[in-house]
């Protein structure tokens, strides 16, 4: 019995710095694995190697008629008040398609901090970063990663 209420305190522990650094730890994993490209391919991604932050990561799928989310993580889930995997971006915060919208045309990183009232009509404020993912000239995917206070 001691110890699962071990594991169950290692389960997903983050400190308030380490929180705030998520955009931070998330860019740099992506310029260690793009190397001296403009990006990492999609299949360098790895979510093992960010383990510890792949539950505050999303992906984004880059359509010609629409950008839909491919992964959300379970932190990213709770702040938009469910699961939105499937759905275009421009669901429920139109700023942030906007930001989707400057990473695949800039191709490379964009930051941004924004609010936006979620599903279950709480006001949310957040912080995140958003990565250029694809082979050759294209961007196919964003990458992204977030934090939020309600």
């Amino acid at each position: 019995m001691p110890a699962k209420k071990k594991s169950v305190a290692k389960k997903k522990e983050i400190s308030a710095a380490q929180r705030r650094r998520v955009t931070d730890q998330l860019e740099r994993y992506w310029s260690k694995i793009k190397g001296k490209k403009k990006y990492p391919g999609l299949s360098e991604i790895h979510p093992l190697d960010i383990a510890d932050i792949w539950q505050d990561c999303f992906m984004v799928e880059i359509g010609e008629e629409r950008h839909h989310y491919t992964y959300i993580g379970d932190n990213i889930s709770d702040m938009f008040g469910g699961d939105l995997t499937g759905t275009s971006v421009l669901y429920l915060c139109d700023s942030l398609a906007q930001k989707c919208f400057e990473v695949t045309k800039l191709k490379q990183p964009v930051f941004s901090e924004d609010e936006f009232v979620n599903l279950n009509n709480e006001e949310i404020k957040y912080r995140q970063v958003l990565l250029p993912i694809g082979e050759g000239k294209e961007v196919g995917y964003i990458l992204g990663a977030m934090r939020y206070k309600k």
